[in-house]
């Protein structure tokens, strides 16, 4: 390893994939298993990486608190890993899932914030 150079903070390693860069093995693999149920007809609309942005009900975005360099404040988003419409179980239904090898206390936040605001509940693979 370079001199300076920390490993991955949960020992996963990027994989650049069909031109996207995931952020491990495994979720790299499981894109490569959603393409091929995308090409057999099993679903369609194969997103990589959707966002979710909350709203407040005054119709503000959410966002962190300001610093010194950010005086707005970022928008809290939260961008799982795969969104896609599920055709073979009776009628279409959207899934959205994250693949995990580690699940933390902030994913698991954001997670509830999607199904508090958005109503979708993310499956973890």
């Amino acid at each position: 390893m370079a001199a300076g150079k920390r490993p991955p903070k949960y020992h996963a390693h990027r994989v650049m994939l069909d031109g996207i860069m995931f952020d491990s093995k495994k979720e790299a693999a499981r894109y490569s298993e959603l393409r091929l149920l995308e090409r057999s007809g099993k679903i369609r609309n194969l997103e990589v990486k959707p966002k979710f942005e909350f709203m407040m009900p005054n119709g503000e975005l959410l966002r962190y608190p300001p610093t010194p360099k950010i005086k707005t404040g970022r928008r809290v988003t939260h961008r799982p890993d795969f969104r896609y419409t599920v055709l073979d179980e009776g009628a279409p239904h959207v899934v959205v899932e994250d693949t995990k090898g580690f699940d933390t206390d902030m994913g698991r936040l954001k997670r509830g914030l999607v199904q508090a605001f958005h109503g979708i509940h993310i499956r973890i693979t």
